[in-house]
């Protein structure tokens, strides 16, 4: 009886364990080097490698890393930031109930929402130093000062609720607000009116190429996202073309079916990323790569509604959303 006990308890934690590591989304794109920690583990990450609740994700200097998640959630990290998935939770049968939760530990990333966000606009959140992001609509960064720990969200599109203890301000499009440590979060203003370094590393964010924001499956996106990358790499190797086009077509189908499930239970579709803004006047591209990114769509791979291959900006990226 011991010994039956002993089996089903190590089965139970096993089921545990598996729940635990699920794979929540992947790498879309990569520039530069990033590494995934996760316990006391720690291993590089590459285009299609997955990305697990708990984990810590770090970019390396003049490193970016494009992250998908399986509700069409979007974070693109800038150079040496540290972001952890501390909770998601994606119900496919009733979206209405799903709930995500992040941190921004170091450096500054962006954001577009997903179906879970915008099916539920107090439903997501980051957080960052000793201030939360409430996530309420589609496209926004948010960067951490590494001198006094200031936090300030700067938004696209959308509106985004920046709190402290000591209050709240609600950012519309085209504003920032900043947070320092014990205080309350400043009135929301144009954000040419913030720093250089500021705004050099929001336009940077806003004009990196992201994916759709809709639903996808997490495994068959990251194969296509990886098949992508290898075709790239190789583009006089027809066998590798053949075979990122066939993964990018498995891909953009499952990822139709995904939409149009999340829709029928409930899902509101997101608003779309706000699109690249002009190039900068004056300011240098501070806080973001300007190499060119380890992915690629193979020729063909751009599909159209819910599932396709397309991205918003200026290049395109490795796999369908």
């Amino acid at each position: 009886m011991k010994r039956l006990l002993a089996v089903f308890s190590a089965f139970l934690l096993s089921l545990a364990a598996g729940t635990a590591l699920a794979q929540v989304g992947y790498v879309h794109a990569l520039t530069g080097t990033a590494t995934a920690a996760q316990g006391s583990s720690q291993r590089p990450l590459e285009v299609g490698s997955a990305i697990e609740t708990g984990m810590v994700v770090s970019t390396g200097a003049k490193s970016s890393a494009t992250l998908k998640f399986e509700d069409g959630q979007i974070f693109v990290l800038s150079e040496n930031s540290t972001f952890r998935v501390a909770d998601y939770r994606y119900d496919k049968q009733r979206v209405g109930e799903s709930s995500a939760s992040f941190s921004l530990l170091k450096g500054a990333l962006r954001f577009v929402t997903g179906v879970i966000g915008a099916t539920n606009h107090n439903a997501v959140r980051v957080n960052a130093g000793t201030a939360t992001a409430g996530i309420r609509g589609t496209d926004a960064t948010l960067a951490i000062d590494a001198a006094t720990q200031a936090v300030t969200a700067a938004v696209n599109a959308g509106l985004v609720a920046l709190s402290t203890p000591q209050g709240t301000q609600n950012v519309g499009p085209g504003e920032f607000s900043e947070s320092r440590p014990g205080l309350a979060p400043t009135p929301p203003a144009p954000l040419a009116q913030a720093a250089a370094l500021i705004r050099a590393v929001a336009s940077s964010l806003a004009s990196q190429p992201v994916p759709l924001n809709t639903p996808v499956v997490v495994a068959l996106s990251a194969r296509a996202a990886a098949a992508a990358a290898r075709a790239a790499a190789q583009p006089g190797n027809e066998a590798l073309q053949r075979e990122a086009q066939e993964a990018l077509d498995r891909a953009i189908q499952a990822a139709e079916s995904a939409l149009k499930s999340a829709i029928d239970a409930g899902a509101v579709p997101p608003a779309p990323p706000a699109p690249p803004p002009p190039p900068p006047q004056g300011d240098t591209g501070v806080g973001a790569p300007t190499s060119t990114s380890t992915s690629s769509t193979p020729t063909g791979g751009a599909g159209a509604g819910g599932g396709g291959g397309s991205t918003v900006g200026t290049s395109t990226s490795a796999s369908p959303n």
